[in-house]
């Protein structure tokens, strides 16, 4: 351990180790499922899903009021953008030990950056890009980042049709049960 934080920022030191890895460098993105996260439907091929998006960074939308998007299931293309992106967000201290860690984190530095608007203040690229508002935030494709809705990506209900379940929130032992 690095430093006294939550275990969740350790996926950030992860993925900032990774992406400045060459070996990393061949792949179009670099994908994080948090260990409550499964592939339930083998159907869809994730690469086909990321590459329907040009952003360097993808995630879900998140279920909760606390935050528009949601860290369980993220996908990264390597390069100077996403690099510089979890070097950045390793040291958004205010987070280190509060509700939602690494993924409040994320967010209020993207915003810092401009790169997702204000709260209920900006709209996605296009109009054809936003898929919908989800609790007063806008769903959609802004020039770094792509929140596609849950159901797409980390869906918090597990059905037949689920690509990835995210069994976000609750104890231990109920996401096992869950899973």
């Amino acid at each position: 351990i690095v430093e006294p934080r939550t275990c969740h920022w350790y996926k950030v030191l992860m993925l900032r180790e990774c992406l400045g890895s060459s070996a990393v460098a061949q792949y179009e993105h670099l994908v994080w499922l948090d260990a409550d996260a499964v592939v339930l439907d083998m159907r869809p091929e994730l690469h086909e899903l990321l590459a329907e998006y040009r952003q360097e960074v993808v995630c879900a939308e998140d279920c909760s009021a606390a935050s528009l998007i949601n860290t369980g299931v993220l996908a990264l293309r390597p390069g100077p953008y996403a690099q510089r992106l979890c070097e950045e967000l390793w040291e958004e201290r205010r987070f280190w030990r509060r509700a939602y860690h690494e993924q409040s984190g994320l967010e209020r530095l993207l915003r810092r950056r401009g790169d997702l608007p204000a709260r209920g203040a900006g709209a996605p690229v296009s109009q054809e890009a936003a898929g919908r508002v989800f609790r007063g935030e806008v769903i959609g494709e802004f020039e770094h980042i792509a929140v596609i809705s849950r159901e797409r990506l980390a869906c918090k209900r597990a059905t037949p049709e689920t690509f990835i379940y995210h069994s976000i929130g609750g104890s231990a032992n109920g996401k096992l049960l869950a899973i």
